[in-house]
């Protein structure tokens, strides 16, 4: 009988013990997705972090609008699937920027901060040198679809490849971060 209560006594505490580390791997885990994009807001700056994260929320209302039945993770994917297909009929449907938001987007800086005026090609390209690449460039190595992505946005190619970056990094499309890569990369 003494050696029942000495081997429930000896499992009591290995079973403290493995909730106790269990707990400090879960807060360890939260600290560090907090202190990521801790981090990615602050090299983004105060400005340019509210305008994304104003782009986000208007992204998000318009994925529910397009795919009423598909919860936003989803919808997320979707949306990225649809594009890479050219299964999109209608590109206006995607158009989900309100006007404050994208006067947001210009008075904030973020939109310098992302992308560059090439007038030799009379379009857009990438920004490597601004404060969004500097913000990915600070959290790439925590996450393997920020790496990816950092690394494709940095070379300047051609969007197949961020595209592709995107999905063959498993996007999780409750991540913070993930969600404004592609509302940035993708979204207008």
């Amino acid at each position: 009988m003494h050696f029942i209560q000495l081997l429930a006594n000896i499992l009591k505490k290995l079973t403290m013990k493995s909730i106790i580390l269990l707990t400090i791997i879960l807060t360890l885990s939260c600290n560090s997705t907090t202190n990521q994009i801790q981090v990615f807001e602050d090299t983004l700056g105060i400005e340019e972090a509210k305008a994304l994260n104003a782009l986000v929320y208007d992204f998000e209302n318009n994925l529910s609008n397009i795919y009423p039945n598909l919860s936003l993770r989803k919808a997320y994917l979707q949306y990225i699937t649809d594009l890479v297909s050219l299964k999109m009929t209608s590109f206006e449907k995607f158009n989900f920027q309100t006007e404050k938001t994208k006067s947001l987007f210009k008075k904030s800086g973020l939109w310098n901060e992302v992308h560059r005026i090439d007038t030799t090609m009379a379009g857009y390209q990438v920004n490597v040198n601004g404060k969004y690449m500097r913000a990915l460039e600070n959290i790439k190595e925590s996450d393997t679809l920020v790496n990816r992505y950092y690394k494709s946005r940095k070379k300047d190619g051609i969007v197949q490849d961020r595209i592709d970056a995107i999905l063959n990094s498993k996007p999780n499309f409750d991540n913070y971060i993930h969600k404004r890569i592609v509302v940035l990369e993708f979204g207008y």
